[in-house]
């Protein structure tokens, strides 16, 4: 048996990146277990027709997982795992589907993830295809191994945008660690490293596993003897830290990523297809960092000194250092951040600031998330302002135009495109911010999105967010269209920026993953 578990964790947490981002906005919303359980009335609607992987090969095996998060069931996997024939050789099919139902501030929100992997007997990717879907235009993406490269596209409404990502024949596809522990299980004290893809951001990383020594584990079907994994992948400087239990076959049967409280059992479907309880994990109440300390009058702060403390690793490289907002290192785990509301000419020096990059083209071009190139999107941006020439009168017209148009704020999307939001004009964060960047690059203002953290009241905290900035003669310029007051305060805490190009644009929301249930934050200064 194979068992395929911790791949799959990264890509849940992934989705728990994404949807607190997408989960906060500025107006109110119109047997024995090792994993806690909850009776339900019904089962979840399980998949209606059979899945792509079961179309053919030697069936291998078939299992369920269920989720939960800090004790509250979210969700399942299931995974069906083949042998096929293709191209005269003999592959190994990995199909895998995730369906979470969570809730952000009391709303509903369903999304579903699908992973196909395709790989040599010793683990090698072949090639890969996946799908997340959580607005109205899915995210799907296929690669395949062409030499020492590994070509990949990505298809978002109908747009599709192709990259080369430097590759080793070596390298394993998503489920590369699991099928590593299968082939040649650990034992206690011994350690290993490999490279594999991650699911979704498409970028290769390294996971390193560490056995530590058997332990007793409760699992649905009883206790067991487990071998005790530490799982930390390597995410460009930062680490993703879990703990898988296998069994001395090297199955996956239990993981819990540290932090967030992510747990994952193996189970039985019936099992794994019970609805979430009464007392469902809200994801925007769960995941808002408690402020110590008083901000009084958050959307007029000018400037506020805050200190950030991460709990585990470092803190290094997690928030943005720009003219807006400077970091001041305490120690490794801790910093400083001054933040300051930026104007196009406040401050009127940027001398001593970081060194500001001007605009990339990718700043400007359409691309699978912000479509400045559609029909609609152009015609609307045209409409505001024709005849205005400055672009920060321009930029805050629309500005006001998105906060005003997208009248129906809810959380019942993840993560729509521009034009998916120009049609629907629904949505929360993110879908003011993807539409707000198409709506300035179709009037030649460059424009990205920033992510972050936000001052939430109702929690006396800071919620996930995404905003934007728009670059504004020598500087990039902070707009919330989720506010729609011509710029933010000093209560808009920077993680990262991204212009959503290329074809692993979700990669940019990693610094969102490293600080996800364990940073700290005080206010030192407000004024």
């Amino acid at each position: 048996m194979k068992s395929l578990m911790p791949c799959r964790e990264l890509m849940v947490l992934l989705t728990l990146a994404l949807a607190p981002l997408a989960g906060c906005q500025q107006s109110t919303p119109s047997q024995g277990s090792g994993v806690p359980t909850q009776p339900a009335a019904a089962e979840v609607d399980a998949p209606q027709s059979p899945s792509p992987a079961r179309a053919g090969g030697q069936l291998i095996e078939e299992t369920w997982d269920a989720y939960s998060m800090q004790g509250s069931r979210v969700g399942y996997a299931h995974t069906v795992i083949s042998k096929v024939a293709e191209d005269g050789r003999e592959l190994i099919r990995t199909w895998s589907e995730i369906r979470l139902s969570l809730k952000r501030a009391g709303q509903a929100t369903e999304q579903q993830m699908t992973l196909t992997s395709w790989d040599t007997p010793d683990g090698r990717l072949v090639r890969f295809e996946s799908q997340m879907s959580g607005g109205q235009s899915a995210v799907t993406s296929a690669g395949v191994v062409q030499g020492s490269q590994l070509r990949i596209d990505t298809t978002t409404a109908g747009r599709t945008q192709s990259q080369t990502v430097p590759w080793q024949a070596e390298w394993g596809g998503f489920f590369a660690a699991e099928q590593s522990l299968r082939r040649d299980p650990l034992k206690p004290g011994e350690s290993r490293t490999l490279r594999g893809l991650l699911p979704i951001m498409n970028v290769p990383a390294d996971t390193h596993l560490e056995a530590v020594d058997y332990e007793t584990v409760d699992l649905p079907s009883g206790k067991a003897k487990l071998l005790n994994v530490k799982h930390t992948i390597d995410l460009g400087g930062q680490k993703l830290e879990s703990i898988a239990w296998t069994s001395e076959t090297g199955q996956t049967l239990k993981t819990f990523v540290l932090g967030v409280q992510q747990e994952a059992v193996r189970t039985t479907k019936a099992d794994a297809l019970q609805q979430p309880g009464d007392k469902q994990y809200d994801l925007l109440l769960a995941s808002t960092v408690r402020l110590k300390g008083a901000l009084p009058h958050p959307r007029e702060t000018k400037r506020a000194v805050y200190r950030a403390h991460l709990k585990s690793g470092s803190i290094a490289g997690l928030f943005s250092d720009c003219l807006a907002q400077r970091t001041r290192p305490i120690d490794n785990q801790t910093v400083e951040l001054t933040v300051i509301a930026v104007r196009p000419k406040q401050p009127e020096e940027v001398a001593g600031a970081p060194k500001i990059q001007p605009p990339q083209d990718a700043d400007s071009a359409p691309n699978n998330f912000i479509q400045n190139d559609n029909p609609l999107i152009t015609q609307m941006a045209a409409g505001v302002a024709p005849k205005e020439v400055d672009p920060w009168k321009i930029a805050y017209a629309l500005e006001k135009l998105v906060h005003d148009t997208v009248q129906n704020k809810n959380f019942s999307t993840a993560f729509a495109t521009a034009a998916d939001v120009a049609r629907s004009l629904e949505g929360d964060c993110t879908e003011h911010a993807v539409l707000l960047a198409a709506l300035c690059r179709a009037r030649k203002i460059p424009a990205r999105v920033a992510f972050g953290l936000v001052y939430y009241p109702p929690q006396k905290g800071f919620a996930y967010h995404m905003w934007n900035e728009a670059w504004i003669r020598d500087r990039w310029i902070p707009l919330d269209s989720t506010l729609g007051q011509g710029g933010i305060a000093a209560d808009h805490i920077q993680l990262g920026d991204s212009n959503l190009a290329g074809g692993s644009p979700l990669a940019d929301l990693l610094n969102v993953i490293q600080v996800f249930g364990r940073l700290e934050l005080e206010v030192l200064e407000a004024e």
